[in-house]
């Protein structure tokens, strides 16, 4: 069987989810990885990165198929890139510290600004729903030792 790569950007897309989520999943393994009744600390990352690696390859079959539609790779956008992860490395370094009031809309902010097109109406709302969707998640759910204040203020 001769498989051809018909969508490249999605058969290069599903390659780096399927390969960045099994780094995590392995990674993942080093910490008690509990029950979904009772997760341990490694169980969240693990289920991500095994979605993600699930997402990757749907991505990769779906850009072998005869009849996915037929792209190139084009240029690659360094700066969207760059900027998320800098979101990401500035959200582990502020979370202790400042705590997810402070964290949260500083990753959503520098994510933003990758896009080029994000307006202060839709920064506002996208704090407005992820900042109390990630204190019920990880805080009032997972009971995770994570806290909504700045530390100089508890």
């Amino acid at each position: 069987m001769n498989l051809r790569i018909v969508d490249s950007r999605n058969f290069v897309t599903g390659l780096l989810y399927a390969i960045f989520g099994a780094g995590v999943a392995i990674a993942s393994l080093d910490y008690r990885l509990g029950t979904p009744r009772n997760m341990g600390a490694g169980f969240f990352p693990f289920a991500i990165a095994l979605t993600l690696v699930g997402v990757g390859l749907l991505l990769i079959v779906g850009a072998v198929r005869r009849d996915a539609p037929r792209t190139d790779l084009g240029e690659w956008p360094l700066w969207p890139v760059f900027m998320v992860c800098l979101a990401v490395v500035l959200f582990g370094l502020l979370l202790r510290p400042a705590g997810l009031l402070i964290a949260v809309p500083v990753l959503i902010g520098v994510c933003a600004l990758a896009t080029g097109s994000y307006t202060w109406g839709k920064y506002l709302k996208t704090v407005a729903v992820l900042l109390p969707l990630n204190w019920a998640i990880f805080v009032w759910m997972l009971n995770l030792p994570i806290s909504l204040l700045p530390s100089f203020l508890n």
